[in-house]
């Protein structure tokens, strides 16, 4: 165990006890996340994360309520089970870094204490649209191995996680028939009112593509793949805040690895071709290499692994995940602009309002390459 451990005697470190200094790591949107903190002692340093009930929860986003059922899209203690499984802890670490959990700890007043490793490293807010290509590889290799029969059957996996972020934002979209707002001047020149039939078209349609999603073959997702969860330390690619992990479609995380990155103001929307690419190339080689290494093992009577253009599958299953998940986003920037808001994103909207234009209209031309509706199981 690590020094916090040793020195709480796998215990808590407790006030008037081993001197610590507690600094406040982020500010939490999620109702299920009391505060995380950094905590530096006598020679240790780690990462306090204490989960709540969403009915304890102060604050959070609206968005983000947590639920007290195992199998909700955010299950409020599913980090701590996620942490205390050794089992499907080493599934993940195959392939991507997770923080070394010290200590995970049943509160008295019913919350939840992680302590765990303060990685260090490279985050990904600052990695090139190629660098990506690596943590496609990773990510796919991970799934590619947790499909069928070895996908993680625990109750507390979130199930549904895309079909409850759907619903979470069903009043955002008949915005895009009030002409009024698409009439507002930050959108002059942008190019988004041309196209407005296009965004409609999109949001009518993401049922559809969810039901597509749902019936790509299931593996383990993160579904919080955004570059704040995201680094490189000392050569492995890893992630952070497993609050959400359950049963997905292969290529969910993809999606979300190219648009949230986009959308997130880490990489600049007339970049979203190229981060598209490097992600969908990255994806497949290691979806390939998980089926090649399979059938390897199977031997010469075990079948021949992955049919059919496998980049051409991934490529899909993205574009099928993007439009179902992100046809509110059009929406948002008009909302932002009718109702005066300040921020959109957490960005002025002097800066938001041009970016997310344009990362939207790439969103149309990226879907608009999806071609017609076939089965995309063989993923």
């Amino acid at each position: 165990m690590a020094a916090v451990v040793r020195a709480a005697g796998r215990r808590e470190p407790r006030p008037g006890g081993e001197p610590a200094h507690a600094e406040p790591l982020s500010t939490p949107i999620v109702s299920g996340t009391a505060g995380v903190w950094t905590v530096t002692g006598d020679g240790w340093q780690a990462v306090l994360k204490v989960l709540q009930r969403d009915a304890d929860a102060a604050g959070g986003h609206p968005h983000w309520r947590a639920g007290d059922e195992p199998d909700h899209w955010y299950y409020w203690r599913r980090e701590a089970e996620f942490f205390a499984d050794a089992d499907l802890r080493g599934a993940v670490e195959r392939e991507l870094h997770i923080p070394e959990t010290y200590l995970v700890a049943d509160r008295p007043d019913g919350t939840v204490a992680l302590w765990m490793e303060r990685v260090g490293g490279w985050a990904s807010a600052g990695w090139p649209p190629d660098h990506y290509h690596r943590l496609a590889r990773r990510v796919a290799r991970l799934q590619g191995r947790l499909t069928g029969d070895r996908l993680p059957g625990r109750p507390w996996l979130g199930r549904r996680w895309l079909a409850a972020y759907q619903e979470i934002r069903e009043d955002q979209g008949a915005i895009l028939w009030d002409g009024g707002a698409w009439a507002h001047p930050a959108l002059d020149g942008t190019g988004v009112r041309e196209r407005a039939a296009e965004f409609r078209a999109l949001w009518e349609a993401r049922k559809e593509r969810l039901a597509e999603v749902e019936a790509l073959p299931r593996t383990l997702c993160h579904f919080d793949l955004h570059p704040y969860n995201l680094f490189e330390d000392d050569g492995r690619l890893g992630a952070i805040d497993w609050a959400f992990t359950g049963h997905g479609g292969v290529g969910e995380d993809a999606a979300t690895l190219v648009f949230d990155t986009v959308f997130d103001f880490h990489v600049r929307p007339d970049e979203a071709d190229r981060l598209f690419a490097e992600v969908v190339d990255g994806y497949a080689l290691g979806l390939a290499e998980v089926a090649a290494e399979a059938a390897a093992e199977a031997g010469p009577t075990g079948g021949s692994g992955e049919g059919g253009d496998v980049r051409e599958q991934v490529r899909r299953a993205v574009l099928t995940t993007a439009a179902a998940k992100y046809a509110w986003t059009m929406p948002a920037v008009l909302h932002a602009l009718r109702d005066g808001m300040p921020m959109l994103n957490g960005r002025a909207l002097g800066l938001s309002v041009p970016w997310w234009t344009q990362a939207s209209l790439r969103l149309l031309d990226l879907v608009g390459t999806r071609g017609p509706a076939e089965s995309d199981r063989r993923v």
